[in-house]
């Protein structure tokens, strides 16, 4: 890992009704790169998704997200 990256997420851990939904996902995605997520059904797809909207609910008990360089962990949708 490194590099410039438009969008960069490391080590998403979350859990939600004690249940851990997202274990240690790491995703980058460049300049002019298409990505997609696929998985069976309850896989986590939707929940990295609103996790990555800041959706309500969906706040990650660790990680680091990073929009052009800027670290939107925190942010609402």
């Amino acid at each position: 890992m490194g590099g410039v990256y438009i969008l960069s997420v490391k080590n998403i851990k979350l859990k939600r009704d004690g249940k851990e939904l997202l274990r240690g996902v790491d995703l980058e995605i460049g300049e002019c790169e298409i990505h997609s997520v696929i998985g069976t059904n309850g896989a986590g797809k939707s929940t990295l998704a609103y996790l990555l909207m800041g959706i309500g609910g969906y706040s990650p008990e660790k990680c680091s997200i990073h929009l052009n360089a800027e670290d939107i962990t925190q942010f609402t949708i």
